[in-house]
């Protein structure tokens, strides 16, 4: 009993160390956030958010150094692909800001020349052009945001197929806008057909097919 004494107060020990180990790792670690119009949580961080025991802050987000293009292109020169990237890092960046003119600006230019130097059908410029639709929606060209995604949908299903998970998830991007826009009846429909290859193709118990589920129920409890 002694022994088994012993064991019960060293694990309840080493329990409350983990705790405190976790507690100091939540305190330093930083976490990014990002503003969401169509479940996009991998672009535009706005600042880092520090847990701690003070009130939260926002670490501010470095103004983008736009000369770096215009030295890269000097001495790479215009096609360039690390021009090319900086063309798309300085919208990235410029979106973290918050500052989507210029984000848009940006990412327009990238894709005017990923299309000159790739070529207009070229898989590359569908991530491009995801940026140059959201850049659009932010700055509220609502109706040339909505085309510009109507395009990401034809390319990408032309591309991929029909029953492919990249049309799947260019059918629930417009969706999203579609349903922002208060156009009902079509996100609807087409979060309808994002629901039933994502159920094909992950599961009925897969997050992202849940996702659309969620998404289905709420349109059609607001109707």
């Amino acid at each position: 009993n002694g022994r088994k004494g012993d064991i019960v107060n060293t694990m309840v020990a080493f329990t409350r160390i983990r705790k405190h180990r976790l507690h100091d790792l939540l305190v330093s670690l930083r976490v990014q956030t990002a503003p969401t119009v169509i479940d996009r949580s991998e672009r535009h961080f706005v600042g880092t958010v520090i847990i701690q025991k003070t009130p939260v802050s926002i670490v501010p987000v470095p103004v983008p150094d736009e000369s770096i293009y215009d030295k890269r292109k000097k001495v790479l020169g215009e096609n360039h692909p690390d021009t090319l990237n900086t063309l798309l890092t300085l919208g990235y960046d410029y979106g973290k800001t918050d500052n989507y003119e210029k984000a848009l600006y940006y990412h327009q230019r990238a894709l005017v020349q990923q299309k000159q130097t790739l070529g207009p059908e070229d898989p590359s410029l569908i991530a491009t052009m995801r940026h140059v639709a959201y850049d659009q929606f932010k700055v509220k060209d609502y109706q040339t945001s909505l085309e510009t995604y109507r395009q990401i949908l034809e390319k990408v299903s032309r591309i991929y197929g029909e029953e492919d998970l990249h049309t799947a998830q260019a059918r629930f991007d417009l969706a999203s806008v579609l349903n922002t826009l208060k156009h009902k009846e079509e996100a609807l429909a087409l979060y309808r057909q994002a629901y039933e290859c994502r159920k094909k193709q992950l599961g009925e118990q897969h997050k992202d097919t849940i996702k659309i589920l969620d998404r289905i129920q709420k349109i059609k409890e607001r109707m």
